[in-house]
């Protein structure tokens, strides 16, 4: 039951991109917390650094809609993320826990996020990506049903309410991150079966970078204006310009994801294996007591180097090592426990196919046909 994994190893790379941005972001905002609203050099430097955290979370889910919209359903892949899941977010609670018994607050609350992270939304993302692979079957059937007119309709009906709304009056209107994800869900099923792409990837770099520039000015421009007034309003609402909802973020993610897909396609088994390690890598660093023990004073202890020179050198150090440690770990994850995860399985897979369980989704198509 070996999987084909034989990808694209152009967007395997902005994957790993993405990653790299959302590491620096944490970098910058579990790192530097609570350091007022007045701005130095510095502080501008930790808001660049951590400027890309969304647009990487953004790219991460084009990616994966891009993958996930004309590919048939997999129970195994879904266990396989769950098992990925459980094995980080429970097993670093444990570990730390017993390490550092007396840096960690042990109560009820936190003994439930650790074994039982998923209920109790220990990682708002993980969560929210796992529902949509499990709704992503239907999703799939309305991209193939619907004519090429009415999808333009509900990309544009979603994007509407999910993101130029909420960022032009500086309001979220309680919309839930898993309707993003599944409006970019469909964003990227447009792609694939509407969008005819050439090789000239070329006019989608610059648009990127056109719109990165213009999401930077505004952000920064936001920002100083803010300073200089003394209106931390303007401060607090520049986050908007760069958020995961924002309609620019969305412009640079898209225009990435088209410029990356348009160069000559190539498959490189490094460069997938490397990619490979990007969820686990996010599972390791992300995990909600490892924040503070990384950022915070336990290991890089990043507020020590606030208002120094070496702050940009220390950044890309550190963010370097995280990405390289954590990938190290999940690939070893992957040769030696989740073989045998696997093994397990294949075998409860066998078992679930002789039940004939797999009717359900055939069931669902029929209803909505």
């Amino acid at each position: 039951m070996k999987e084909k994994t034989n990808r694209n190893s152009n967007v395997e790379i902005l994957r790993i991109i993405s990653m790299l941005l959302i590491i620096a972001h944490h970098y910058s905002y579990y790192g530097f917390k609570d350091l007022g609203i007045v701005y130095t050099f510095n502080k501008y430097l930790v808001s660049f650094i951590g400027f890309g955290g969304k647009l990487g979370t953004l790219i991460f889910v084009l990616i994966s809609g891009y993958y996930m919209c004309d590919s048939k359903f997999s129970i195994k892949k879904l266990i396989k993320l769950i098992g990925e899941v459980w094995f980080y977010l429970t097993g670093i609670g444990l570990l730390l826990l017993f390490v550092f018994p007396t840096n960690i607050p042990i109560d009820f609350h936190t003994i439930l996020k650790i074994f039982i992270p998923l209920l109790y939304q220990q990682n708002w993302f993980i969560t929210d990506y796992i529902l949509l692979m499990i709704i992503s079957p239907l999703l799939n059937i309305i991209i193939q049903q619907i004519n090429k007119e009415f999808y333009k309709k509900i990309l544009f009906v979603g994007v509407l309410i999910c993101s130029i709304i909420p960022s032009l009056f500086y309001a979220d209107l309680n919309i839930n991150s898993i309707l993003w994800f599944i409006v970019l869900y469909f964003i990227s099923g447009y792609l694939k079966k509407h969008i005819q792409l050439n090789q000239n990837s070329k006019k989608n770099f610059l648009l990127s970078f056109l719109f990165l520039i213009i999401l930077f000015t505004l952000k920064v421009g936001n920002v100083f204006l803010g300073n200089y007034l003394h209106m931390p309003i303007l401060i607090n609402n520049s986050i908007y310009f760069n958020s995961l909802i924002s309609p620019l973020t969305l412009l640079v993610g898209l225009e990435l994801l088209i410029a990356f897909l348009k160069l000559k396609p190539f498959s490189n088994k490094i460069v997938n294996e490397i990619a490979s390690t990007t969820l686990g890598i996010y599972l390791i660093h992300d995990h909600f007591l490892m924040r503070n023990f990384l950022w915070g004073g336990g290991i890089f202890n990043n507020k020590i180097y606030f208002n120094s020179n070496l702050l940009i050198i220390h950044a890309m150090i550190c963010i370097s090592i995280v990405y390289i440690i954590c990938a190290i770990i999940d690939l070893i994850r992957q040769k030696t426990i989740e073989k045998i995860y696997l093994k397990i399985v294949d075998k409860f897979i066998l078992f679930y196919q002789k039940k004939n369980l797999n009717k359900f989704w055939s069931y669902v198509y029929k209803i909505i046909n």
